[in-house]
């Protein structure tokens, strides 16, 4: 798999088909393929068999050893990927977001207070302080923000930016800890302990 990916070579997994228990299946399924010689890859765009590709790289299929084909199947591996990459898209997004926030209160000559930290201190989520702290390091030394302002107080949209988008930050650090917890942990089925000299059947995927 990592040949593959070195070399641009990607197994095609198809959107629709997964069981929805026990792991990732048929994603994996498709996705281990290729290593045996089988299924299908795409390579500069086009789709191609696995045979073709490897017979291109010199590749030999591998031999699946006792349990091997096991682990490949039976686990979150996939979903806990696909998970991670939409993870660091979020973040990306929440981190544009409050820089689009920030640029849309200064159109709008919006009031700092509600930034300020002292009210995010009385209500404590680190998501919402985050939040707070970033447009005030963004709109830093504007001298649109520090100037006078004939409004009390600003429409919700802007009033409640750190409410809002500290929500979402909090969401995402929960999430992280989650596939953190979960890409760092044995999830195929049966669980080998050597050790212990048990083999034990049980739902980790």
């Amino acid at each position: 798999l990592i040949d593959f990916y070195n070399n641009r070579v990607y197994p095609v997994v198809y959107q629709q088909g997964s069981l929805g228990a026990s792991g990732d299946l048929a994603p994996l399924a498709h996705l281990s393929l290729p290593l045996l010689g089988l299924g299908e890859v795409v390579f500069e765009g086009k789709k191609y068999s696995s045979a073709a590709i490897n017979k291109k790289f010199n590749w030999e299929p591998i031999q699946l050893k006792s349990k091997e084909g096991l682990a490949l199947l039976n686990g979150t591996q996939f979903m806990s990927a696909y998970g991670v990459y939409s993870l660091l898209k979020a973040k990306k997004i929440s981190t544009f977001m409050d820089v689009v926030a920030a640029i849309s209160l200064e159109a709008y000559d919006g009031r700092v207070e509600p930034f300020n930290e002292l009210i995010h201190k009385v209500r404590p989520h680190n998501g919402q302080f985050i939040t707070s702290r970033n447009i005030l390091k963004i709109i830093e030394g504007s001298e649109i923000a520090a100037q006078d302002k004939k409004h009390v107080q600003d429409p919700y949209s802007f009033r409640c930016i750190p409410q809002v988008h500290g929500a979402s930050k909090d969401v995402i650090t929960h999430v992280q800890k989650v596939f953190e917890t979960e890409i760092n942990s044995v999830t195929d089925n049966p669980t080998i302990f050597p050790e212990e000299d048990e083999v034990i059947s049980a739902g980790n995927f």
